[in-house]
């Protein structure tokens, strides 16, 4: 899933961003409950951008607009 890679490979992060807004804008979304550990985590690891982390987890389960990741 391009959020795990987002999430824990930063390598990744550019691309995997990429991916999920194109997948959000066909209309898919996932359970909030499935991405809560990942995110969790990922800040424990020092996830450079937690606030970004936790607003595309809620793009992605459908709490926020694609349009809301626009910087």
């Amino acid at each position: 899933m391009w959020f795990l890679r987002y999430a824990h490979q930063p390598e990744w992060r550019v691309q995997s961003e990429k991916e999920i807004i194109a997948i959000l804008q066909k209309g898919e979304v996932a359970k909030s409950s499935i991405l809560d550990v990942d995110i969790q985590v990922a800040i424990e690891n020092k996830h450079p951008d937690p606030e970004r982390l936790k607003k595309l987890a809620k793009v992605v389960t459908g709490d926020l607009p694609v349009d809301s990741l626009e910087k």
